[in-house]
């Protein structure tokens, strides 16, 4: 069976489309790491880390031990290099004591200082690089108490 011409240039255009998909996706790297307080070492045992560019967003699930990861085993699927912000959501939520058995309320607790919550206030970034480093800790402080606050 010969190919036409035409039918040569088809396969080399989707041949070069295959490549191009195949490289890009390879330059997402996998990046794991642990959150921890920095009044005792503690992990955050619950909630996520984003990390933020100006036009992509990629989250990692947190477990007990405070340990988050991206991607899978093999690069290609986690986290493109570049810098990035990085923010996290964590909150403790409880049922609220009523007397009243109809009435579920909830309470949320912030466990984490308000300046990690938000990619505008976090002091949190780090750098992907091809060939740096793929484990990146960060340590946070706990929120602050409400009567502490509000002293100067």
């Amino acid at each position: 069976m010969k190919l036409s011409d035409n039918n040569k240039m088809v396969m080399r255009v989707f041949l070069l489309i295959l490549l191009f998909v195949l490289t890009g996706c390879s330059q997402n790297l996998k990046v794991t790491g642990t959150v921890t307080f920095s009044d005792d070492g503690s992990p955050l045992p619950h909630g996520a880390v984003v990390f933020e560019t100006k036009a992509k967003s990629f989250m990692g699930r947190l477990d007990k031990q405070g340990r988050y990861s991206i991607g899978v085993e093999k690069d290609g699927t986690g986290i493109p290099p570049g810098n990035y912000k990085v923010w996290l959501t964590s909150t403790d939520l409880e049922k609220s004591d009523t007397t009243d058995p109809e009435s579920e309320s909830v309470i949320t607790t912030q466990t984490v200082d308000l300046q990690y919550t938000t990619p505008d206030n976090s002091p949190l970034s780090f750098e992907v690089r091809k060939n740096g480093p793929r484990k990146f800790d960060f340590v946070v402080d706990r929120p602050q108490p409400a009567d502490e606050s509000k002293r100067e």
